[in-house]
């Protein structure tokens, strides 16, 4: 049924009611090609066809390809959100997930291990206090004693020795023996030079040591930190490879996205699908609406939100739907060459759908507010 014809039909019963009533009885043959089609003010009816559609429906599909293993439903089934509907093989996914979680346990046992022999700020404290307390030995203070005792009697050898140079009654002997003494001041003085040099270059060797300590603990405290990390690292890899895989096992089991029927199955267990290959359709049957096909901008602007609404079906002659303007398309179409919006009309009468179908040519009659 058009628009054209509905206009046509009416015109021609009008005209026949005139034509029983009126008191001549002369007659007359309307062509209905000669009828004018006149525009229906603003206060009329609003008429678009339409066709019958799910209030929501999806084409389910798998992200990877697989083989099935179980189809669990059939079409005219209803489902719940979260029912699995259909499964593909998972074998080749759960021994990698097994191989995967014995690599995350195997990360996760070297960690530990790695933990147990960290070289903590404590302990590389404590070995630096010790190594430089070291470094303050009484070696240098005692050389420095020595050095002062042996000043002292170097100085009062020379003393004694030019006194008795200044006594020229003193016999050689005498001077000879200052001469002697005075020698070996000078040697002992000497020598605890040489000791006090020595302690210095021991302390100085001392010193490099602990630097050297200092620096070889903390590189290995560095050393381990980044061994820490690479483990660290190691086993949050070895934890997403195993999201990943139990990711891809809970994605072979095909679920319900909503509330819904299966409309459509499309496959077979032992089938090998492919991804983004429509498995099953799952619709609301229990939902219908109406969506426009025809109606144009020049109608549109007459239409709005929560109009009340009637419903006619080709198939269905004598039964009428009653519904609500649910949404008016924001982006135009194009129907045989008229810019056209889509109106969906929600159907109300939910109980009284009967051999209401999916895809069904139906006239929305849009009331005047």
């Amino acid at each position: 049924m058009t628009k054209r014809m509905l206009l046509i039909g009416m015109l021609v019963l009008a005209l026949g009611l005139l034509a029983g009533c009126g008191g001549s009885a002369a007659t007359e043959t309307v062509s209905a090609d000669a009828v004018p089609v006149v525009a229906p003010d603003a206060g009329n009816t609003v008429v678009a066809e339409a066709v019958i559609e799910p209030a929501r429906w999806s084409e389910l599909r798998f992200d990877s390809a697989g083989t099935l293993v179980e189809v669990l439903v059939q079409g005219g089934d209803s489902v719940s959100a979260g029912d699995a509907l259909a499964r593909q093989d998972t074998a080749l996914l759960e021994l990698s997930l097994a191989e995967a979680q014995a690599n995350v346990a195997l990360q996760r046992a070297v960690l530990a291990q790695l933990a147990a022999t960290r070289p903590t700020s404590r302990t590389v404290e404590l070995e630096l206090r010790q190594a430089r307390a070291q470094s303050s030995a009484p070696g240098i203070a005692i050389a420095e004693a020595e050095l002062a005792q042996a000043q002292i009697t170097l100085d009062n050898a020379r003393t004694e020795y030019q006194k008795a140079l200044d006594r020229p009654w003193e016999p050689d002997s005498v001077r000879e023996a200052y001469a002697e003494t005075l020698q070996r001041a000078e040697l002992a003085y000497q020598a605890a030079e040489a000791r006090l040099e020595q302690a210095r270059l021991a302390q100085s060797a001392h010193y490099y040591g602990v630097e050297l300590q200092e620096i070889t603990l903390q590189q290995a405290l560095a050393e381990w930190e980044q061994q820490a990390a690479q483990a660290e690292a190691r086993l949050q890899q070895a934890e997403v490879a195993v999201q990943r895989i139990q990711l891809q096992i809970e994605e072979a089991t095909l679920r319900a996205s909503f509330d819904g029927t299966v409309a459509a199955v499309n496959v077979e267990v032992g089938d090998t699908v492919s991804p983004g290959e429509t498995v099953l359709v799952l619709a609301t049957l229990d939902r219908l609406q109406a969506r426009t096909t025809d109606l144009t901008e020049l109608d549109v602007v007459r239409v709005a939100e929560e109009q009340s609404a009637t419903v006619t079906v080709d198939a269905l002659p004598g039964q009428e739907f009653t519904g609500v303007v649910r949404e008016i398309a924001l982006q135009p179409g194009n129907y045989r060459g008229d810019v056209v919006y889509d109106v969906i009309v929600e159907l109300t009468d939910a109980e009284g759908f009967g051999a209401l179908r999916w895809g069904m040519t139906a006239m929305v009659e849009v009331k005047p507010p």
